[in-house]
């Protein structure tokens, strides 16, 4: 008869090693599941953001006599969109936009160009912040009739969930967006506006809706690209 023979300690403990060192890379820690699970809708938000802008930039170009502003509220957690001569309205969302949570809810709201972050706010952002904002004047991006913005420098925007972040750039002259995951600037500005968001009160002109739905798909196409 042959003895079976048994594992010495040294064999157990270099098993025990092997499997812990693979549990860690296997799974991660929970700083990082947290970070990982706050990045989605960081990134979905600034996705959402850029496509406004291009929005913003694409109507100013066919509309030079009234270009676009994005009006940034990081005190409600909100911006939107509406033309220069009067900031207070929103522009109509061409697909109807979103509409605010019931307790804020208004029918004359429900086609405005207004993005709620936060409690209440876009499905999946609803942990996302507008952190800060370097908007220039009342929190106010003035784009002019080129698609460019008005602003002398860069307008930066910076989103946040936790510990994930985003930073969206506006350069004046072009219009065009760079994003990044992480803050490259320490904002003193907070971007609280004193505009108040108005109702829409009045219909949209016909000619005014065709035009915003071809510039909102020619956007978000852009960037799905």
């Amino acid at each position: 008869m042959h003895c079976r023979r048994g594992f010495t300690f040294v064999e157990l403990f270099i098993t025990l090693v092997v499997l812990a060192v693979v549990a860690m890379i296997a799974l991660p820690d929970r700083n990082t599941a947290a970070i990982l699970a706050d990045e989605g809708p960081v990134k979905q938000a600034t996705a959402r953001l850029a496509a406004d802008v291009e929005f913003a930039r694409n109507y100013s170009i066919a509309r030079p006599d009234d270009p676009a502003v994005i009006v940034v509220d990081t005190a409600k957690n909100r911006y939107w969109l509406a033309k220069r001569s009067d900031k207070g309205k929103p522009l109509e969302h061409p697909h109807g936009g979103f509409r605010f949570p019931s307790f804020l809810y208004r029918d004359e709201y429900k086609n405005g160009y207004v993005v709620q972050f936060g409690e209440g706010g876009l499905p999946g952002m609803e942990r996302v912040v507008l952190q800060a904002a370097d908007t220039g004047s009342n929190g106010v991006i003035e784009f002019d009739g080129r698609g460019g913005i008005t602003k002398e420098g860069d307008a930066v925007i910076q989103l946040a969930s936790n510990n994930a972040k985003s930073e969206l750039t506006i350069k004046p002259v072009t219009g065009t967006t760079n994003t990044t995951n992480k803050f490259t600037k320490l904002l003193a500005e907070t971007a609280t506006t004193t505009l108040v968001l108005n109702s829409l009160s009045e219909a949209p002109e016909d000619d005014d809706d065709d035009v915003g739905e071809d510039i909102f798909m020619n956007s978000i196409d852009l960037q799905l690209k």
